[in-house]
């Protein structure tokens, strides 16, 4: 039963049916599956195939996590932490974190990391921040590879190494990962582990921007606006400021605010 919901759920084999994903997640979760209590409460968190229903996820999830579901458990901490569903608990989302991530989900790992890094449910360990990042990245999970990426470059928890960090960051880009490719492109502009390139920085600014990043959204702007590895061009810088000011990015906020102060663009 739960092997037919996933095919309805990802058009495995049948067309793509929400409806009858969440039918079939249901009766599979009747019967007992962890997985199928985990994937049924994606569907009324996300209100694919059902009404959305963020309570009715949260105990879907509980039972899968109390049932050794991983997914499940990562799912509930995420809860949690948000407070959806559930009474913002910054504790309990580490405790299912942690149990998540002891039994390898790289997502988990990422998440009990960066309570760990920040404190936040957790005493503040920055040396097992790095450990669990590490845990992740050697998974090939593209926030595990760009969070351990961000530790090596400042030095977090771990000794400083910009050549180690350009290293995860040029893994992490590759698979796509905006916030990679942004930082990376930072690497490639100011010649910060790499030869300066600046061909590549707007490359990887552009790549990341096009994702919607703001960071990369404001980088790229400012090379439009001193002409510096592109044609200067205010007009196209402004807009890259405003679409990442609108994501509240406050440096591309100040710079769109110039921008209207004094006309340019």
């Amino acid at each position: 039963m739960f092997s037919v919901a996933r095919c309805y759920d990802y058009g495995l084999g049948v067309k793509k049916d929400a409806v009858l994903a969440a039918i079939w997640y249901q009766k599979a979760a009747d019967a007992g599956s962890a997985p199928a209590m985990c994937d049924l409460g994606v569907c009324y968190e996300r209100g694919e195939g059902v009404e959305k229903d963020v309570n009715r996820a949260a105990e879907l999830y509980r039972k899968a996590a109390e049932a050794g579901n991983p997914a499940g458990q990562c799912n509930l901490g995420y809860l949690y932490e948000l407070g959806r569903g559930v009474e913002q608990d910054w504790e309990q989302a580490v405790y299912w974190y942690r149990k998540s991530a002891e039994r390898g989900l790289s997502r988990a790992q990422c998440n009990l990391a960066w309570c760990l890094e920040y404190g936040k449910g957790i005493p503040q360990d920055l040396e097992a921040a790095v450990r669990w990042y590490q845990l992740a990245a050697e998974q090939d999970d593209p926030r595990g590879m760009f969070c351990l990426g961000v530790c090596l470059k400042r030095g977090r928890g771990v000794e400083q190494n910009t050549q180690e960090a350009v290293r995860w960051y040029e893994r992490s880009a590759a698979e796509g990962y905006a916030p990679a490719q942004c930082n990376l492109g930072v690497c490639y502009e100011h010649g910060e582990g790499v030869e300066e390139n600046l061909t590549k920085a707007v490359e990887l600014y552009r790549l990341s921007a096009e994702q919607g990043d703001p960071a990369g959204q404001c980088n790229l702007g400012y090379l439009y606006e001193i002409g510096h590895g592109v044609e200067k061009n205010l007009d196209e810088a402004a807009r890259l400021y405003e679409k990442a000011a609108q994501s509240g990015y406050a440096r591309a906020q100040c710079n769109f605010g110039v921008c209207c102060e004094f006309g340019y663009g």
